[in-house]
């Protein structure tokens, strides 16, 4: 086509190259008017022949830019090229990540918020702070079936414990806590159940100090909103609520062995102490557990754990060292499972006081596989005992145990922690959370060199022995409920009523006197 255009052009060249001639051969024009005439022809001829050219060449890049047969001419259409398109998206695409690279610097920058299932959780934008609110709400039923007339006010509902609980980070490493209790039969004058400041030395020790459980007894250890009851154990009346002192802990083997050790304030059995010591002497305890086949490919035995605790200190001459039996006017134990005191310190002659060395011991263990689950323990407590008055002095070694064991029906794994359900109920749904078949038998043992020098064979019991059935349903991660049956018996103690012996209308001779057949239920709220 290029090839047409060109002989165009050059026929018109030669048109003009031909009269070229023929003009420079003509006379030369007389200075008349009319003698302008063929020189105006001539040069309009040119023009003419040079407009042609400039058309051709035009139409020949309107085809060869169009790609169109030569009869068909298309105009280049307005707008940016390809070149420029591309160029433009380029531009449009470093905005937009320079945008985004602000915005999410910008985030960084900001606090973060979050509420969730685990509470309420505020931290800085760098994550090295943070604030965590949780609570905790029980409320509980008791209905005693053959009660003793003079037991008055057990049944009924209550307000088992009430806590709104702070948690966090302080430059990501430093962890404390402070958790204030209400409610509840336990709390012995104070509200605060936990305060502590907890150090993590790297990837496997972490420093604790302030008031937070021990390390002795297994039972205690585990969350009161994940016990399988009510209550603890009996067991768990031979160890502390809490303590106040200082431990190392470890982890090791991504938490196959764990150890405790730590410096604390003296605390008799089954009491929170207050935030002052009654003794100069320190009370040392430790512990050891090992999940031997954690880290192998024996997956019936991943969660099998074994591991042993213990305390030792020295107590001279205080009530304080003994168990606190709520809500009585002398130490003894109340830790049936419906937390009605069973034994005392109560001599015929004269108060006691803890006096010498208290020591303790705890084997312990746990086995969990799917839906199945069983723990136990066993805890003696050997403790230096004092009568003023008879001048008396013995050391009582009581003892008691615990198995526990829970079936979870709607196939949700069983743990020492709380049951995460797979399909939480919710009104309208096909979800009914998850259901768990539990049941316990323990026993507790009082040493008989206690009676009758430092307690009243008429009102307390030798021996109380105990099992429990139940049904929880974890309607979410966030909500339970708990029904259970227990029965209590006891060896020992309940004497008649009379008015010669007064003690035989109070307790804890009221409670020995008959079985304890309690039907209990508990609603939960924790977050």
């Amino acid at each position: 086509m290029s090839t047409l255009v060109h002989s165009a052009t050059a026929s018109l060249l030669a048109t003009i190259l031909a009269t070229a001639p023929a003009l420079s051969q003509a006379p030369t024009p007389v200075a008349t008017p009319d003698s302008a005439i063929p020189q105006t022809v001539d040069a309009q001829l040119i023009r003419q022949l040079l407009q042609r050219i400039g058309q051709l060449e035009s139409r020949l890049a309107a085809i060869e830019g169009g790609q169109l047969l030569p009869e068909i001419t298309v105009s280049t259409p307005e707008g940016p090229t390809p070149v420029e398109l591309e160029a433009k998206v380029d531009q449009l695409a470093r905005q937009s990540a320079e945008q985004a690279a602000q915005t999410e610097k910008r985030s960084r920058e900001q606090p973060r918020l979050s509420v969730g299932a685990s509470g309420i959780r505020f931290a800085s934008a760098d994550t090295n702070f943070t604030f965590r609110l949780r609570g905790l709400i029980q409320a509980d039923s008791a209905t005693y079936f053959d009660d003793n007339p003079l037991l008055q006010g057990n049944d009924g509902f209550s307000i088992r414990r009430v806590r709104a609980s702070l948690h966090g980070t302080l430059y990501r490493d430093i962890e404390f806590a402070v958790i204030p209790q209400w409610g509840g039969v336990n709390t012995q004058g104070s509200i605060l159940q936990d305060a502590y400041v907890a150090y993590h030395l790297g990837d496997h020790f972490t420093l604790t100090a302030g008031k937070f459980k021990g390390p002795v007894g297994l039972g205690m250890l585990q969350s009161i909103m994940d016990v399988e009851f009510n209550e603890r154990s009996l067991a768990t009346g031979l160890v502390p609520l809490r303590n106040i002192g200082i431990q190392l802990s470890g982890s090791f083997f991504d938490d196959a062995v764990s150890l405790a050790a730590g410096v604390f304030n003296s605390a008799g059995d089954q009491r929170n102490p207050g935030n002052a010591d009654f003794n100069d002497d320190r009370e040392f305890a430790g512990r050891v557990f090992i999940k031997p086949f954690k880290n192998t490919n024996l997956k019936p035995l991943q969660n099998f754990g074994i591991g042993i605790g213990g305390s030792y200190t020295q107590i001279r001459s205080n009530a304080f060292g003994l168990p606190a039996a709520i809500n009585q006017a002398v130490p003894g134990y109340n830790t049936t499972p419906g937390l009605q005191p069973f034994f005392a310190y109560d001599s015929l002659s004269g108060a006691v006081v803890a006096d010498g060395r208290h020591w303790r011991l705890s084997p312990q263990g746990y086995w969990y596989h799917g839906p199945v689950g069983i723990f136990g323990e066993y805890v003696r407590s050997d403790q230096g005992v004092y009568n003023a008055t008879t001048f008396r002095a013995a050391n009582l070694g009581h003892s008691a145990w615990q198995i526990t064991a829970q079936y979870v029906l709607t196939g949700e794994k069983a743990g020492f922690t709380a049951i995460e359900p797979k399909r939480p109920f919710t009104l309208g749904s096909p979800g009914w959370g998850a259901w768990q078949l539990v049941g316990r038998f323990s026993r507790f043992d009082i040493d008989d060199d206690a009676f009758p020098s430092f307690a009243n064979p008429d009102f307390s019991a030798t021996d109380a022995t105990s099992w429990s059935v139940g049904v929880n349903w974890w309607i979410n991660r966030n909500v339970r409920l708990l029904t259970s049956y227990t029965r209590t018996t006891f060896t020992g103690g309940g004497a008649p009523v009379s008015i010669a012996n007064p003690g035989s209308a109070l307790p804890p001779s009221t409670v020995t006197a008959q079985d304890e057949n309690l039907f209990s239920t508990r609603i939960q709220v924790a977050f």
